[in-house]
């Protein structure tokens, strides 16, 4: 006579490969979307990267100005072919590709006053992951949600970060300084037996 058993290891053969078939699943498809964050987190750093060598290459076009001429570049290409003089000068070596993008297209900023780029952001859609913790040079873009906050200008240029860091290698400001207390040692006591101390009047001179 035949019974139900093998029919109903068979059925819980069937479950558990099921299960285990959902669980490799939703293990893989984590992996995937990890790997994917991890890949966004790298190209926003490369993207810093890449944005303080366009501050750094503002500033080296703006220094490089001959006098009565404009400070900054009409086109990115500018900054990699200098073309204000005879010979090839470059302040940048060449017009970065987007990490986010993949394209070498970035966004402009331009005055309404003065003619030419001030400034670059990124053209990449979504928000950012990176939200806290950026260098000195960089934290005007803690809370910003979108990369087009996150614009390089000269102004965040090697110079301007030295002297940033050197104002506050102290850790303190300006204003603390006169707060804190007098920490230097005290003068040694006079001694009696020394002559007194000679003065003379400009006049006697």
């Amino acid at each position: 006579m035949r019974t139900g058993k093998p029919r109903r290891v068979a059925g819980f053969t069937y479950v558990g490969l099921v299960v285990t078939v959902a669980i490799i699943g939703l293990v893989a498809a984590c992996s995937v979307r990890l790997g994917a964050l991890l890949q966004r987190r790298a190209a926003e750093q490369e993207l810093l990267d890449m944005g303080a060598q366009f501050a750094d290459a503002l500033q080296s076009y703006a220094d490089a100005t001959p006098a009565g001429q404009n400070t900054q570049p009409n086109t990115l290409e500018d900054l990699v072919r200098d073309p204000r003089f005879p010979q090839p000068r470059r302040h940048l070596r060449r017009v970065f590709v987007d990490p986010l993008t993949g394209r070498a297209e970035w966004g402009l900023l331009q005055l309404d006053t003065v003619p030419g780029i001030v400034g670059v952001y990124s053209l990449a859609p979504g928000h950012t992951i990176k939200r806290a913790h950026f260098p000195a040079e960089f934290e005007d873009f803690n809370g910003k949600l979108s990369y087009r906050d996150w614009e390089f200008s000269a102004d965040q240029s090697r110079a301007a970060r030295a002297r940033l860091l050197k104002q506050r290698g102290t850790g303190v400001s300006p204003l603390e300084l006169d707060d804190r207390p007098d920490t230097s040692p005290p003068e040694p006591p006079a001694d009696p037996n020394a002559p007194p101390p000679t003065s003379v009047s400009p006049l006697g001179r």
